[in-house]
């Protein structure tokens, strides 16, 4: 297979794609239909293969935004409310169908960590 130049880089690329026996009975040279159906079948599965894994990353990347949005508005809405019970006279406090009583936030304490020690890095 690797008397002539053109067998000789088809079966360096065949190694390439993963045959680890690229030293078989069957000549390139005589046999020309083989070899292109090979490139092509890599090529397709190439391309394939590329188009799958973008879309899966886009949909990784499209829910880490939701789930990022989502922090950021509950993070809006938690802020309104402590401004507006600054502002509030004492008597409007006290109702407790305008504003919770508590606010429950849960959060691991290893990535606020994380995002605490990034924030005073920036700085």
């Amino acid at each position: 297979m690797f008397m002539l130049m053109g067998s000789a880089i088809a079966a360096i690329y065949i190694m390439l794609t993963g045959d680890t026996n690229p030293i078989s009975n069957w000549d390139l040279d005589n046999n020309p239909a083989l070899l292109i159906l090979t490139i092509i079948f890599s090529f397709v599965a190439t391309i394939y293969s590329m188009n799958l894994f973008i879309g899966i990353l886009s949909n990784e990347i499209s829910d880490t935004k939701t789930r990022e949005l989502f922090l950021t508005l509950r993070a809006e809405i938690l802020e309104e409310i402590e401004l507006l019970y600054r502002y509030m006279l004492s008597h409007q406090r006290r109702k407790e169908n305008w504003v919770p009583f508590v606010i429950f936030y849960e959060c691991q304490i290893v990535k606020l960590r994380e995002y605490i020690m990034d924030i005073q890095k920036d700085k």
